[in-house]
């Protein structure tokens, strides 16, 4: 789908007539707990377990059923206390599910006519934002002035990126309010989904842990590993946080990447392209401020007493999972 010129153009210059944001490492830490709370069966109980009771309330969340194998889960809350209506979005849970992502992997979806989205990212959206969406409305209108945070990890990524788009053109007055932080999302969509992702959502940030190698897929050049990206292959949106850094810690520092190519700036985890798809570098994926996200939430419920990291053969495990997700 071909943008005006003048969107074309501001996006390769990378300048932005709309208001624009400041990345806050604060809320990205805690929006790292969120995601993490989408991986639990209980998110309420997790948000309690790291933020304390009744900070966030009426926690709502839903699951998309498409078959026995592939769930997906996502859930709505609100805070008064952080004036903030949350949505946030979880990953890939089993072989199964992965499987079915394998075999639409190359298939492309017309987004609202603003570009193009891989098929199952866009079928898994639209099935679990049908569920979640009367509840974020409902508490949007009835809290005006309250932010929207979206979020999520990994797929989790890929879905909060398309529902915040999906807000932005559904309730253009809600679009100021998003507020967008993904960690370890993977490409979402075309060039033009990209270009319109940045005119539409103004706040958003890719957090990249070092070599994590989830955000260079799907490839954004037919040569692969690639460093450079052109705008025929996948393209990323938003900008790009990039934590250059062995151990990523909450007072670590980061890059904010500015460079161009614009959203793909090749100074930051471009430059580094794609270090190695097993043992250690799908470590940098799984963890986020040194907290696995997907286990932190599933196995523990967010409660430190009871997290207890992966072993080494069952980052191996996933390291495997993770590869045939994103490569085959």
């Amino acid at each position: 789908m071909h943008c005006g010129i003048l969107g074309i153009f501001l996006f390769v210059i990378g300048i932005k007539l709309f208001e624009t944001h400041d990345f806050d490492s604060n809320l990205s830490y805690n929006m790292m707990f969120f995601s993490s709370a989408a991986y639990s069966e209980n998110p309420a109980l997790c948000l309690s377990n790291v933020f304390g009771k009744n900070v966030w309330q009426n926690v709502t969340h839903a699951t998309f059923k498409k078959n026995n194998f592939s769930r997906i889960f996502g859930f709505v809350a609100v805070s008064h206390s952080r004036q903030a209506v949350l949505l946030s979005f979880r990953g890939t849970t089993n072989d199964v599910q992965l499987l079915q992502e394998i075999t639409s992997f190359y298939d492309k979806d017309n987004f609202n006519n603003k570009g193009k989205v891989l098929g199952y990212f866009n079928t898994a959206f639209k099935g679990i934002y049908k569920k979640l969406k009367k509840h974020f409305i409902s508490y949007s209108k009835k809290h005006a002035n309250y932010s929207i945070w979206v979020t999520g990890h990994s797929l989790g990524g890929s879905l909060a990126s398309l529902a915040s788009m999906q807000i932005a053109i559904d309730w253009p007055f809600l679009a100021k309010r998003i507020v967008l932080y993904t960690f370890g999302q993977p490409r979402v969509g075309d060039h033009s989904y990209a270009i319109n992702h940045d005119l539409l959502v103004n706040h958003s940030f890719r957090v990249v842990n070092y070599i994590d190698p989830v955000v260079h897929l799907p490839p954004c050049r037919k040569k692969f590993p690639e460093k450079k990206c052109n705008t025929k292959g996948a393209y990323h949106h938003g900008q790009e946080i990039f934590y250059d850094t062995a151990e990523m810690r909450k007072v670590s520092k980061f890059k904010v990447c500015t460079g161009l190519p614009k959203d793909e700036d090749i100074n930051c985890s471009n430059k580094l392209g794609v270090k190695c798809l097993f043992k250690s570098c799908i470590f940098y994926h799984n963890h986020y401020y040194q907290i696995d996200i997907g286990h932190f939430g599933s196995r523990a419920n967010c409660n430190f007493g009871k997290y207890v990291d992966r072993t080494p053969m069952t980052k191996l495990k996933h390291v495997f999972r993770e590869i045939i997700h994103w490569t085959i």
